[in-house]
């Protein structure tokens, strides 16, 4: 149907909600230059063709939700899903007839991730399109663990950042860059796969990676590649509240869902949330060591690196100073302007 696809596969935790936002609010921009974004399969994040080909059937997100209630399909029939998803992508294909397709969506990383499944995707994909070329994002193991527990909590879990942090290791795909880089790279081909070391650190965009790696800036001069950071972070006070209403919603205490986005706004704004640092030193150490062979394999292997992308940046890691009383009672005044003038406070 169409000459090739570039699929965005992630990983989790690498910008790609901003980058998915990015380019579907200049869609019509994209489309002028030759490039196809699709729409049946959710936007911005293409979650429904990913959940299609997801081994574990995790339907559980609002966007898989809307399309089962639009096409009136039963939670528990996952063939039926798949079956339409599939249909309402190819069709969509056939009607727009694209030489070049973007897909984006971290949960191929996250959730398509056994050879089998993978295997699976590959089969359909290059059943579709003439190329197949994966692109996937890869974070340092204990920043992605951290960046996800700030998510958890955002999602309404109360756990623990120990409890994050114990899952954290080589046996499970999500954080095992190696392994997931070589069951990609098997089921598409080595020349199909292309891997892009992604740092949180002030500066780095993930629109710029992103198209950089697809080859497609030339294409795309005139669209600007600024985006708003999308999923801003919390310090540990922010985080810690954050995870107190969690607690005080799970245990019946429940709140409006309008009520949680107040919170969760004021926590954003608020000077308070940003107070101190969710760090834990020894944990940070026993994760970068735990993975150090692997990511230097990684690097050579995927990166033309003679070793590991990751650095374990002594200085970085450090707990932040204290604050002082006069600080704290300053950003606690300041919070309360803050959400005096929000629209809607909680009630």
């Amino acid at each position: 149907m169409a000459s090739k696809l570039i699929l965005h596969i992630g990983s989790p935790k690498t910008g790609t909600s901003a980058l998915q936002r990015w380019l579907y609010e200049n869609r019509n921009q994209i489309l002028a230059s030759g490039i196809y974004l699709p729409v049946s399969v959710g936007t911005p994040n293409n979650r429904c063709l990913s959940a299609a080909f997801d081994p574990s059937r995790r339907f559980d997100v609002a966007i898989v939700d809307h399309f089962m209630t639009r096409h009136s399909i039963a939670q528990s029939d996952c063939k039926a899903f798949r079956e339409r998803v599939l249909y309402e992508f190819e069709a969509e294909m056939a009607r727009s007839s694209p030489d070049l397709v973007v897909v984006t969506s971290e949960h191929f990383h996250q959730l398509v991730n056994t050879q089998d499944s993978i295997d699976d995707l590959a089969s359909y994909l290059t059943g579709l399109f003439d190329s197949v070329l994966i692109l996937c994002s890869f974070r340092e193991q204990y920043s992605m663990c951290r960046s996800r527990f700030f998510t958890a909590l955002k999602m309404g879990k109360t756990l623990r950042f120990e409890q994050m942090l114990d899952e954290c290791g080589p046996d499970l795909p999500l954080y095992n860059h190696l392994k997931c880089a070589r069951m990609w790279s098997t089921a598409f081909g080595s020349d199909c796969f292309k891997a892009v070391a992604y740092s949180p650190r002030e500066g780095s965009n993930s629109i710029t990676d992103f198209l950089d790696a697809s080859g497609l800036s030339a294409q795309l001069t005139h669209v600007t590649r600024n985006s708003d950071r999308v999923n801003r972070s919390l310090g540990l006070f922010g985080l810690s509240v954050l995870r107190q209403f969690n607690m005080l919603a799970e245990s019946g205490q429940v709140l409006s869902s309008s009520d949680k986005k107040t919170l969760h706004d004021f926590l954003l704004q608020s000077p308070l949330s940003q107070l101190g640092e969710l760090h834990h030193a020894e944990s940070a150490m026993r994760i970068f060591t735990e993975f150090s062979e692997s990511n230097a394999q990684f690097g050579r292997e995927f990166l033309s690196l003679t070793g590991s992308p990751f650095q374990f940046d002594e200085e970085s890691q450090q707990e932040r100073r204290t604050w002082s009383i006069d600080e704290i009672a300053k950003a606690i005044v300041e919070s309360l302007q803050t959400f005096k003038e929000l629209k809607s406070p909680l009630r």
